[in-house]
């Protein structure tokens, strides 16, 4: 399964905590604050886990992060114009190595 990750958040500095750890797993921004990624049961569980201890609802009431699952074959088929995606990566069919 891949995964569709947007939020809405109103502080700056959690925005960015978030967007950067997104990228530093391999989530692609898709728009501003859209990503998609790959990750195994297990890594999106520790994902939420670390988001959950991040978002605070009485701090800002009116955060929200959401996370889609979607099978990974609709990210082959998925129709794009302009910049394309990495659609190979992020449905599996490709591996990356990071240094």
């Amino acid at each position: 399964m891949a995964q569709v990750l947007f939020y809405d958040i109103e502080a700056d500095a959690l925005r960015s905590k978030i967007a950067d750890k997104l990228l530093r797993i391999g989530f692609e921004r898709i728009q501003y604050s859209v990503y998609v990624g790959l990750l195994k049961k297990k890594q999106l569980t520790e994902l939420l886990q670390e988001l959950q201890k991040m978002i605070d609802p009485k701090q800002y009431p009116n955060d929200k992060l959401y996370i889609l699952e979607i099978p990974t074959e609709r990210i082959r088929t998925m129709k794009m114009l302009g910049k394309p995606m990495d659609t190979d990566y992020l449905s599996g069919n490709k591996d990356v190595l990071f240094f």
